[in-house]
């Protein structure tokens, strides 16, 4: 009887337009200190913090100096930093729509290359931590 009504339970709050998002918080060096689950009932808007980072990442970029390419990508993607800087902390991650880190890798010179070749077609996050900014890109993987 237990079972019947959290099942039914779930299966109302799907149907009344609940939604979840998992939003991450870094510390300065771009380590995930805090996960935490937003839910929103049926007649509130959630945030849409993906837009906001990418806005966000988008002026860090200009003022950096950085640029990511090609979007979409089939074999790799290039990193370009303009005012590269060997002590500052530089490092450039993979993930997959999931947030699990696929590939991560130091950023060790301006111009850095990643091997995308391996991955099936599809949509990834590429992040670039320089020094304290955590820039966000969305990558479309084709073959």
């Amino acid at each position: 009887m237990r079972k019947i009504f959290t099942s039914l339970l779930f299966i109302v709050l799907m149907q009344t337009g609940f939604s979840q998002k998992v939003q991450y918080a870094y510390d300065n060096n771009g380590n995930r200190i805090q996960r935490k689950l937003v839910v929103t009932g049926p007649n509130q808007k959630m945030a849409n913090s993906t837009t906001e980072e990418e806005e966000k990442s988008k002026t860090i970029a200009i003022e950096e100096g950085i640029s990511v390419y090609p979007n979409p990508a089939k074999d790799k993607v290039v990193l370009s930093i303009n005012d590269f800087n060997p002590s500052e902390t530089n490092s450039m991650s993979l993930l997959d729509v999931k947030g699990n880190i696929i590939i991560s890798q130091k950023i060790t010179s301006g111009r850095s290359e990643m091997d995308v070749s391996m991955l099936v077609s599809g949509i990834y996050y590429f992040n670039v931590v320089k020094n304290k900014n955590m820039l966000y890109y969305k990558l479309v993987k084709v073959d």
